[in-house]
Parts: structure tokens; C-alpha cells; sequence
């Protein structure tokens, strides 16, 4: 049986990315959002949480998806010279995928002195 993999994200996973899962069935969610609880349903109705989120999204995914695994992607940046000599294009290549486990935000007020 497939397992469903919830990807919060702007851009389309990748096939690499995707064949790396295993054998799932990818449900997309592209859109802006203010807080994890938004999609709580969303988050339930799905086996694996794939995300890219800032930290205090990350933070509340994990929270909400209990001892379902919350994972992100891990890339490397390449920068492709253009034949043209224009301006060398950036691309991202998958490296593998990484569990988030425990995310601990400490902040203070920042001063300057």
C-alpha cells in the first residue's frame, strides 16, 4: 500500500526527491499560510509530513504530526556557468531527505549597544 506524503511547498517535488520516498502518493499544498494548524487535517490524513517551511513552521509541523515523520530536504547549490557568459544560473541538486526530530527556539530581545 502506498503511503501519503503530505508536501508543503511552492515548487513541484522532484523525481529524484520523490523516487527516494519509495513507492508514495505525493498530495501537494502550495499556499501561503500563518500557522501549521491550518492544515491540521491535512497533516492527519497523511503518513509522511515533507516540508519546506521556516523554522517556526518546522517547529509547529513536528508538533502537530505526532509520531508521523517530518522530513525536509537537503540540497546542494550549484552554480552553472552559461555558455552565453551570461550570469552563471543556480540549480539545486538533491542530496537525501532528513527527519526533523526535535526543534528548540530560544530568542531575546536584541539591543544595540
Amino acid at each position: 500500500m502506498k503511503q501519503k506524503v503530505l508536501w508543503f511547498s511552492r515548487h513541484a517535488m522532484t523525481e529524484e526527491q520523490k523516487n527516494s520516498l519509495g513507492d508514495v502518493e505525493i498530495n501537494q499544498i502550495n499556499k501561503t499560510i500563518h500557522s501549521a494548524k491550518e492544515l491540521k487535517a491535512e497533516i492527519e490524513a497523511n503518513d509522511i509530513i515533507a516540508i519546506v517551511a521556516p523554522i517556526e513552521l518546522q517547529r509547529e509541523f513536528l508538533e502537530l504530526a505526532g509520531d508521523k515523520p517530518v522530513i525536509t530536504a537537503v540540497n546542494d547549490r550549484v552554480l552553472v556557468p552559461q555558455q552565453d557568459g551570461t550570469e552563471d544560473k543556480l540549480e539545486f541538486h538533491f542530496r537525501k531527505w532528513e527527519r526533523l526530530i526535535k526543534i528548540e527556539i530560544e530568542k531575546e530581545d536584541y539591543i544595540p549597544s
